[in-house]
């Protein structure tokens, strides 16, 4: 008896990702991730990183801008092994350019970014402490910006006129959310948060289309809403506010919720 011909088994494939094929030529294909690093000593230039290598800034405009990190630089080992790194003085920033986000930490110094716009629909600070007045008009103009709707503010010392961009942004009751933990300036700004916190909540309440949802704040044991205290909340928490406009199936007036999650702190 003639013996059939065996089925060749599929190859098995190890140690490698499989992934869909991605036409190359498209310049859309990949989302751009771009980091720019800090040094602590400003005479030694920042260092440009990129996932699309260009030479001009230009050839990004097109292009899905996902996010920006600025971040402080590591040693120079590390950065020597690094990809698709540029000093940031020998990128063409002729033009401007708008990422969807930004990501800034742990930086002492700011460079000159004047090729950055400052639309980003979410922003991200911590650990900054710069005191320079490029920075402060940088931030103001991501502060003030129509489309951010997240803010995330944390361990910062802030001048007066971000104070007083942060408390328009409270008070405009525009954002979708608000993170918001140590951030102070010479009078102890971050002790205001809880106060900052009964003002917006009454104003939302009474406002005809409020947007935020959601306020991060660390407590001081309570938390105070509309005359009424909510006591014996643990002192090593932060607590997370939802703020949520129901309409009620039954009912044409819409009723509001709120509900405070709360979780302690990690310790590192």
């Amino acid at each position: 008896m003639r013996k059939q011909p065996s089925k060749a088994k599929p190859a098995k494939l190890t140690g490698f990702n499989v992934l869909p094929h991605v036409n190359h030529s498209d310049n859309t294909a990949w989302p751009v991730m771009a980091t720019i690093y800090v040094p602590s000593d400003p005479s030694r230039g920042c260092v440009w990183q990129c996932n699309k290598p260009v030479r001009r800034l230009t050839d990004l405009a097109e292009l899905d801008l996902v996010v920006l990190q600025i971040v402080p630089t590591t040693s120079d080992e590390i950065m020597s092994i690094k990809r698709n790194t540029m000093p940031l003085e020998e990128l063409d920033t002729t033009g401007k350019v708008q990422f969807k986000a930004l990501i800034v930490a742990d930086i002492k110094s700011f460079p000159e970014l004047s090729f950055l716009g400052t639309d980003f629909t979410t922003v991200t600070i911590s650990n900054t402490s710069v005191s320079s007045e490029g920075y402060h008009q940088f931030l103001g103009g991501c502060l003030n910006s129509k489309n951010l709707l997240n803010l995330r503010l944390a361990r910062l010392t802030v001048s007066p006129t971000i104070r007083e961009a942060i408390c328009r942004r409270f008070a405009e009751s525009d954002l979708a959310s608000l993170k918001m933990m140590e951030v102070k300036d010479s009078k102890g700004f971050y002790q205001m948060c809880p106060l900052l916190m009964k003002d917006t909540i009454e104003k939302w309440v009474e406002s005809e289309n409020p947007i935020l949802k959601a306020v991060d704040v660390p407590t001081e044991g309570k938390v105070e809403l509309r005359g009424k205290t909510i006591w014996n909340l643990p002192h090593n928490i932060r607590a997370r506010m939802l703020v949520c406009n129901d309409l009620p199936k039954r009912s044409q007036k819409a009723s509001w919720q709120f509900t405070f999650n709360a979780e302690e702190r990690k310790k590192f």
